[in-house]
């Protein structure tokens, strides 16, 4: 098993074997479970599926009942997510919890995966950092324009993926070789070299490269 889920905390800093400052982020694990598995000769594909968190909630459906039974009534997950793996890794069981330790040294490279922040509806100037038009003979309203988008009688329209103004922001985004500075086993906290994708609490893939 080489990935992990947790939910990002904050940032704060350490330093490293020369007394540079150190840029980190703090990940929580909380209840983290192997709740399902995807086989080849069933599904097509081998995955493990994780569950995260632990939901309090009487009113649950069938569904999760059946989640919740399936997991020796332990918890009732917040988030599921499946990880594809190889044959050649070693095996897990159904319902095993998985500790940051048993996958990560302090030192490992990890890639990471979240939904960034969501900035709303934005402009071409914001989102992708458009100079905007002059001010000259008058166009003071050119400041934030984006400029021309059209074309003339052939085509007569807007190119699809035109780079305009939209909605910016909660995409996943997958950030590469970030380094494992400590893990605190007694609170369940990894902190990671470097700034993450995502608000507080924003569930965050952990995978070893």
């Amino acid at each position: 098993m080489k990935a992990i889920l947790a939910q990002k905390l904050g940032m704060t800093r350490g330093f490293d074997d020369k007394g540079r400052v150190v840029s980190l982020t703090e990940l929580k694990l909380d209840f983290c479970l192997i709740s399902g598995e995807r086989t080849m000769e069933k599904d097509g594909y081998c995955a493990y599926q994780l569950a995260y968190g632990n939901r309090i909630k009487t009113n649950i459906t069938k569904t999760q009942k059946k989640l919740k039974e399936s997991l020796g009534g332990k918890i009732l997950p917040f988030f599921l997510r499946e990880f594809r793996y190889r044959d050649d890794e070693e095996k897990v069981e159904i319902g095993q919890e998985i500790k940051a330790d048993q996958i990560f040294q302090t030192g490992d490279l990890v890639s990471v995966s979240a939904i960034s922040k969501g900035k709303g509806f934005a402009s071409g100037i914001r989102r992708y950092g458009f100079k905007g038009g002059p001010r000259t003979h008058g166009q003071s309203d050119r400041e934030r324009a984006p400029g021309s988008i059209g074309q003339t009688t052939t085509p007569g329209r807007v190119y699809k993926g035109k780079r305009m103004a939209g909605r910016m922001g909660s995409n996943q985004i997958t950030v590469r070789n970030l380094k494992v500075y400590k893990i605190d086993v007694e609170n369940n906290i990894i902190s990671l070299a470097g700034p993450i994708p995502g608000r507080k609490n924003t569930l965050v893939k952990i995978i070893k490269a």
